[in-house]
């Protein structure tokens, strides 16, 4: 099993940033005889920057990611799980046909293997899973807790 995670501040280039991350995280997997599928990581891609891009605009607060690889019998699973500082529950509407907005995790729901979200006292964490192992057994604790601001800018 092979993690990472990381924090980013939020602002508008935090899901640019959330991109590069995974994609520095997943290029270290290629390498290895049981490295993901090449769609597996660009839907990482495009999945944790819709997710951090609902923080940037709903929760605005800082993002934590974590990215875990899980190596079974059938190939290598992505489970990414995106976090902010706001505990509310996530919603999801009905999308206008000409919005540029509103369809975030239809596209989590649509490409992940399955999602949940974890919610905290302080915080809320959304997971998703991507490739064809893993059970949610096998996957580390789902939860973890977000500092407080002043510790980001610190």
């Amino acid at each position: 099993m092979s993690q990472s995670s990381g924090w980013l501040e939020r602002g508008e280039t935090a899901p640019s940033e959330a991109r590069t991350f995974i994609r520095q995280f997943t290029s270290a997997l290629t390498t290895s005889e049981s490295a993901p599928a090449l769609d597996v990581l660009e839907d990482a891609a495009l999945l944790v920057s819709e997710l951090v891009t609902n923080v940037v605009l709903h929760a605005r607060t800082a993002v934590n990611i974590k990215c875990v690889a899980i190596t079974g019998k059938e190939g290598t699973s992505l489970l990414v799980g995106v976090s902010d500082g706001d505990p509310r529950q996530i919603t999801h509407g009905e999308a206008d046909l000409s919005s540029t907005h509103g369809r975030g995790l239809y596209l989590v729901n649509a490409l992940a293997e399955e999602w949940w979200v974890a919610y905290g006292t302080e915080s809320k964490t959304v997971w998703f899973r991507l490739g064809p192992t893993g059970t949610p057994s096998e996957f580390p604790d789902t939860t973890f807790p977000m500092p407080h601001e002043s510790a980001l800018s610190a």
